[in-house]
């Protein structure tokens, strides 16, 4: 087990590397410079700035700067949002994303999971029909569909919830639920799948021949091995989450990490656009390696694979 940690561990390192590298080249590759409005720029001006930031070395050099800053865990500054370190606005803008995502997750997947596992157990009936009708629906409909109409419903018309802005916690409740319907339906649907194909499997008809009992067969050994399918998803489905929906936070004014994405890319902010994608990547490689540590607890035949590879 502990090879199989350690294999993936530093395979996560590698893919961190790679990203970071990609990231820094494509960033000094898009058209343009990172000043607002550099015409008004003085030659002069330009050579301070880009002394300042480091631009008027060679790139290998700032490439190797670059790396070095982040082996330090400094992301650098932003050009757009003066005295302003990426580490700075990350540090401002990630817990609201955060708080946000995990609302959003903790309401969809233990519903989600109890949906998929009812509508297998009442494959053909009317608990079933009723669930996989909800999961299409939630499916369909964008989330910003069911964020604009429950602003109407719920804000407007009901005035049950405030439309948008953030504070308190009810403020978090629509865009919350705004990014979990549809999660909640994928993970229905997906946990629908999974259960039907463990349920008609050779093992559980074996415990079933054995005598015990139809809540022991599902629980103990339905459930465990459905799981599988949904432990690759969540660990994806909870980085995007966590670092925030650009839509929804810009329909709630949500003061999150997607506006700062969209921004950094439209204003070419070399740090930021590199500070923000280093961080969403390490995010998403960490929930990875948690995802193949996860599968490797969770079946063993996994590891013993990838060992005899």
């Amino acid at each position: 087990m502990l090879r199989y940690v350690l294999e993936k561990f530093f395979l996560m390192l590698f893919t961190l590397f790679v990203i970071a590298t990609l990231t820094f080249f494509m960033a000094r590759a898009l058209p343009g410079g990172p000043y607002q409005n550099p015409e008004k720029l003085t030659p002069q001006v330009k050579a301070l700035f880009d002394m300042k930031y480091g631009l008027s070395d060679p790139l290998p050099i700032q490439y190797l700067r670059y790396l070095n800053n982040l082996l330090h865990g400094d992301l650098g500054h932003s050009f757009k949002y003066l005295n302003q370190s990426v580490n700075g606005i990350i540090a401002q803008t990630f817990p609201v994303s955060a708080r946000l995502g995990l609302q959003a997750l903790l309401f969809a997947l233990p519903l989600g999971l109890a949906f998929g596992i009812v509508a297998a157990l009442f494959r053909g009936r009317l608990p079933d029909y009723v669930l996989v009708f909800i999961a299409v629906l939630g499916v369909s409909i964008p989330n910003f569909v069911l964020a604009g109409f429950m602003q109407y419903w719920l804000g407007v018309q009901w005035k049950v919830l405030p439309v948008a802005r953030w504070g308190t916690f009810q403020h978090t409740i629509m865009p919350s639920l705004a990014l979990g319907i549809g999660i909640l339906a994928l993970i229905t649907r997906l946990m629908r799948t999974s259960m039907l194909d463990v349920l008609g499997s050779d093992y559980l008809r074996t415990a079933r021949a054995k005598g015990l009992s139809p809540t022991a067969v599902v629980v103990r050994h339905g459930i465990r091995n459905a799981l599988l399918p949904i432990i690759t998803i969540v660990g994806v489905l909870m980085v995007d989450l966590i670092t925030g929906s650009i839509i929804i936070e810009q329909i709630f004014v949500i003061p999150g990490m997607g506006k700062h994405y969209v921004n950094s890319i439209n204003t070419n902010d070399y740090m930021l656009i590199m500070g923000l994608t280093i961080f969403y990547s390490a995010l998403l490689v960490l929930a990875i390696f948690i995802t193949d540590v996860l599968y490797g607890v969770v079946d063993p035949r996994i590891r013993v694979a990838g060992r005899k590879e």
